[in-house]
């Protein structure tokens, strides 16, 4: 409201919109946890064995998951597309060596927007 200083005072009105903007304030979040799957030892290179799914409940580019393995990728055998969690055989598996893997992946919101 603005009013000038005559008499009688003049007065003006005008409505703001202001649109409150969102912030990077919410971590991605895994679906449907635990993952357990199993591939063969014999699965030739680029076998996709799992897909893993995070959601962000922010917008935008605040809502851009990317995904990597952090921990128990012993020898590098398993690689991850970044972009939508697919999970790939990287290289040679042997059950007689290691029956089992278990991984930790990690969802990463947009981190240039923190």
């Amino acid at each position: 409201r603005a009013q000038d200083r005559a008499h009688p005072p003049l007065k003006g009105f005008m409505t703001v919109s202001i649109e409150v903007l969102d912030i990077n304030d919410n971590d991605p979040i895994f679906q449907d946890l635990p993952y357990y799957c199993r591939v063969s030892e014999n699965a030739p290179v680029d076998t996709l064995v799992f897909k893993v799914l995070a959601n962000d409940t922010d917008e935008g580019n605040n809502a851009f998951i990317t995904y990597r393995i952090t921990t128990g990728n012993i020898g590098q055998v398993f690689r991850i597309n970044g972009t939508n969690g697919e999970i790939y055989v990287n290289g040679l598996l042997d059950r007689e060596v290691i029956p089992q893997y278990t991984l930790t992946v990690t969802a990463s919101d947009n981190p240039t927007n923190p």
